[in-house]
Formats: C-alpha cells, sequence, structure tokens
C-alpha cells in the first residue's frame, strides 16, 4: 500500500471537512437587500434618436454599473412599448419600439412602475404589448390589473430571505383605451389603502411608487403629501414619486401602528429628453440606494447624477455638492435631515438597558447595549463602566440574559449581523458571554444554526438545567419556522420544530408560551416537549 503523503493529507482532510460542511451547513442569507431605485425613463424622441445613432447600450452606459449591481433595481417606465399603436389623442404621446427599450433589460432593472399618465399612449393594444415585452424579457411591473380578475397590478420578489411587494398607483389623469383590457391602479386614498394592506400581509417590505405632482415643480403638493400619509399607515415602508421631472425632497414618519416609512416626493428624470437649457433643475437627478431587512429601510443613501444627452452621468464633485445642498434644504422644508449624502431616518436604534447577577455575589451587573456607540456591549459597576465588547459594526440588534449552560449563573446574549470566517455575507449571530466578577469572556461568538434566524428568546422547556434557545427561523423555502435549541458544551444542536408561516415577526414570552405575529395573526404556542406531543 502507498504511503499518503502529509501534503495529501491535509487535502484529504480539507475536502472531506468541506464536503461534511456543506452537507450539514449552508451559506445564511444575508437578511438584507440593496434596492436603487431611479426616476423617469423612456425611449422616444430625442433618447430614440441617440439609441439609433449610438446603440441600445446608450442610456445607461454611464450608470450601468449603478443599476447591474444591487440586488433589485426599480424605475418608472413612462411609455409604452409597442410595434402597434392606437393612438391617444393628446398633446404629449410617446411610444418605444420593443427594439430600442431592450435598454432597460441590459441595464439590469427588474422591477418598473407602468402606472403613469402616458401608460395609454398607444391604448390599450400597447399596454398589452408593453406586458408582453416585459414578461418576455423578465421585468417584474406593477400598476396594471384587468378588470377581469387578471393580475393584482403588483408586483413580489424575493431576494436574501427578503420578500419586497411593489405596487404601483397613478393620479395623473389618463385618456381611457378604446377596447376594453387591462386598468391602472388609480391614486384614491381607498384604492391605495386597499391595495397596500393587502400587500403588506403578503411581503416584508412594502413599495409604493405613485404619479401626481405638478411638473417642474420641486416642492410637493398638499396632495402629494397627504396621499404619501394613507400609503405610509396603509402598510408602504416606502413611497417613490414621480411625474415632476425635477427633484423632490425626502420625508420620514412614524405611522400611527410605530413603523417607520420614507417617502422620496419625486425622484426626477433619469433617461429623458426634457429641454436642460430651459430649466437648468432638470440636469439634476439621482441614484436612491437602499439598504432593506424584514423591518423595512434601514439605510438610504443619495448618488448624484447629472442628465447630459438626454442620458444620466456620475456627477462631478461640485455637481454633487450642489445637488446634495438642494435635496438638503428641500427635505429639511418636510422636516427630515439629510447629513452629506444619507437620508436621516427615524430609526436609529435605541439603548437596551437590562441588570442580573452575572457572577451570584448578590449583586446586579447593570449591562447596557448602546446601538451607536463604538464599543456598543459594557458593563457598568455604578456609573463607571468596568468592561466593553462588540464594535459598532457588528450591528448588535438584540440583548438578553440567559443560563446558558446549566450552571445557575446567567450569561450575556447578542444579536449581531455580521459576516463571519466562513459565511462572508452579514447574517445574524448569536454571541454568548460570561462575567466572572473581574470581566467579560466569551463563551460562544456566533457560529450559525443550522437555519438563518431573525429573532430569538430563551425559556427552560424541559424543567432541567439551562433555558433552551428558541429562535424564529427562516427555511430552505422561505417559509418561517419556530425551533428548539439545546446548548451541547459549544454550540447548539436543534430539538424540535414548529409550523409554517409565510411571515412572522415579533417573537415574545408570556406566561410560559411563545408569541409572535404569524401571517398577520397572533401566535400563541406552546415550545415544550409536552408541546411538541400535542402537535
Amino acid at each position: 500500500m502507498k504511503r499518503i503523503s502529509k501534503f495529501n493529507w491535509l487535502i484529504l482532510s480539507f475536502l472531506i471537512i468541506a464536503a461534511f460542511s456543506s452537507s450539514v451547513f449552508s451559506q445564511p442569507e444575508s437578511g438584507e437587500v440593496e434596492l436603487v431605485a431611479v426616476g423617469d425613463v423612456f425611449f422616444d424622441r430625442g433618447v430614440r434618436t441617440k439609441i439609433e445613432q449610438y446603440g441600445v447600450g446608450y442610456p445607461f452606459e454611464k450608470v450601468g454599473d449603478m443599476l447591474s449591481t444591487a440586488d433589485v433595481a426599480f424605475a418608472n417606465l413612462e411609455n409604452p412599448i409597442a410595434e402597434d399603436c392606437d393612438p391617444a389623442q393628446k398633446k404629449y404621446q410617446f411610444r418605444a419600439s420593443p427594439r430600442h427599450a431592450t435598454s432597460i433589460r441590459n441595464a439590469g432593472l427588474d422591477v418598473v412602475s407602468i402606472a403613469n399618465n402616458h401608460t395609454l399612449d398607444c391604448g390599450r393594444k400597447g399596454l398589452i404589448q408593453t406586458i408582453e415585452f416585459l414578461d418576455l424579457n423578465e421585468i417584474s411591473y406593477a400598476g396594471v390589473y384587468h378588470p377581469d380578475g387578471g393580475g393584482s397590478g403588483v408586483a413580489k420578489i424575493r431576494k436574501n430571505g427578503i420578500s419586497i411587494g411593489f405596487a404601483a398607483f397613478t393620479a395623473i389623469p389618463t385618456i381611457p383605451g378604446k377596447i376594453p383590457g387591462p386598468e391602472l391602479l388609480r391614486a384614491e386614498p381607498s384604492e391605495v389603502t386597499r391595495a397596500l394592506k393587502a400587500l403588506r400581509a403578503e411581503v416584508d417590505v412594502v413599495v409604493a411608487s405613485i404619479h401626481w405632482g405638478t411638473e417642474y415643480s420641486s416642492s410637493p403638493t398638499k396632495r402629494q403629501r397627504s396621499l404619501a400619509h394613507v400609503a405610509a399607515e396603509a402598510g408602504a415602508d416606502l413611497v417613490l414619486g414621480h411625474h415632476p421631472h425635477v427633484l423632490q425632497g425626502f420625508e420620514t414618519l412614524t405611522t400611527d401602528k410605530g413603523r417607520k416609512a420614507l417617502i422620496a416626493y419625486s425622484l426626477g428624470n433619469f433617461v429623458f429628453d426634457s429641454p436642460t437649457r430651459v430649466n437648468k433643475l432638470l440636469k439634476e437627478s439621482l441614484v436612491l440606494k437602499l439598504k432593506l431587512t424584514e423591518y423595512g429601510v434601514s439605510e438610504a443613501e443619495i448618488i448624484p447624477v447629472k442628465i447630459e444627452g438626454y442620458r444620466p452621468h456620475p456627477a462631478s464633485k461640485m455637481e454633487s455638492a450642489r445637488i446634495l445642498d438642494r435635496v438638503s434644504r428641500m427635505s429639511a422644508d418636510l422636516g427630515t435631515s439629510v447629513d452629506g449624502s444619507r437620508v436621516v431616518l427615524d430609526s436609529v436604534m435605541p439603548i437596551s438597558e437590562m441588570t442580573a447577577d452575572l457572577d451570584g455575589d448578590g449583586i446586579p451587573e447593570r449591562v447596557i447595549l448602546d446601538h451607536n456607540a463604538e464599543k456598543t456591549l459594557k458593563i457598568f459597576h455604578g456609573n463607571q463602566a468596568v468592561w466593553e465588547a462588540v464594535p459598532k459594526g457588528w450591528k448588535p440588534w438584540k440583548l438578553d440574559f440567559a443560563d446558558v449552560d446549566g450552571d445557575g449563573r446567567r450569561e450575556i446574549v447578542v444579536g449581531v449581523f455580521k459576516p463571519t470566517k466562513f459565511f462572508p455575507k452579514p447574517h445574524n449571530c448569536l454571541f454568548v458571554y460570561g462575567w466572572n466578577g473581574e470581566s467579560g469572556f466569551p463563551k460562544w461568538l456566533g457560529s450559525s444554526l443550522s437555519r438563518p434566524f431573525t429573532d430569538f428568546v430563551f425559556l427552560d422547556t424541559d424543567n432541567h438545567p439551562g433555558e433552551e434557545l428558541v429562535a424564529l427561523e427562516r427555511a430552505l423555502d422561505g417559509t418561517r419556522r419556530v425551533a428548539v435549541y439545546h446548548w451541547d458544551s459549544f454550540g447548539y444542536t436543534r430539538l424540535r420544530d414548529f409550523g409554517s408561516w409565510n411571515k412572522a415577526k415579533g417573537l415574545i414570552l408570556k406566561q410560559g408560551m411563545i408569541e409572535f405575529v404569524g401571517d398577520g395573526k397572533r401566535v400563541s404556542l406552546d415550545v415544550s416537549k409536552k408541546g411538541e406531543e400535542k402537535k
């Protein structure tokens, strides 16, 4: 028998470990989505001429990476895409040929709104061809439904474990088509409320696109603001406005139910041939870059662009400063702050404070998780911090105490959102720290559970020493499950799991039961071994 060299043993060992790891663990979904949103795009008149001169890549050539590298890219499509046309009797009537409109597909746009005052410029025949083109090119669309029940007017996308729903509405009158067929969702408060409430029950994040306002006005009308607030109260996490062709400000608000919403009243033009020499504000635009979690918008960044030759270009340093300054002033008028390129959201995480006797000396320790400090986790004696850990960049999101290992002492448990050595995409992890009376020390630093999780609590489910971990998880099929884990000296082993819900959040303990909202209803669950036997 041939001897196996030390080098070959290393390779063989690595392959065995890799094979075992891949069969047991999967890359956690990041739980975060990058969405970019832009304003009006169309491919007629001057844009059509440029495409014929320079090719279909022309419109997005200078900014293509901004769109194609995002998880999801969204725009307002301001013309029908049709070979045949029943032209509407109106002053401005647009149409793009499918050949020219392939720019959309090549640019990496994933979702478009087709609820606007030009959607029916070629009648319902043109609208039907537009839908066929988008379907053929695998581009989702929102804003159109069929009175006979075909289509809901919304688009739903799942990325990185997050479900996002897009609904689109128009407040600008349109010329009715000559034949029966698809209809546009109208921006009437009752219709907006109905559509968004239904969508809210089905997805994690709701985006509402509304075609509204006054052309070339930098200020939203009273109707815009009223309708935006209606959309937020009905469930929209993000409201994107179109039609004015120029930028308008941002507004953040907290709904009556305590949810946060971000409103962009107008994203301006993006690919358009408006006469910028007449109105210089038509040259200014932006890409809105957003981070989404299952709880809504967590970050919003403004990337300034300028419109030249009917297409967007990255703005120069001086142009960027001018655009950001103007957006900041317009947003300030709406009660919202723009800090540099960042829209300040009403979602700064609060300070969590808990007390427990962690070392058994009869004196409770005061533990603070300050999400905004450079070192977020601190233990205090009196007013003096005696130990700190967990950098701000790890994005801690929950603090809890639990007797993890059954030794009678409680440990500090922190939920963080960060990459790990083997899983480079940020994801939720648990960090467990002990306290010896003088300093903290790590007991467990975030090896992934068997499935990605979004919340956790601790509960003694078996009347034995120690408390079990109860996690709200995402299964491979995207459904939510509740799982119970037991500490096994170094990490957690799953004991049992319960249920299947399309959407679930808000895990709490109540009288020995687990409660949360599952598929829009309050769920109370017995996760003990006795509860498993009753399943």
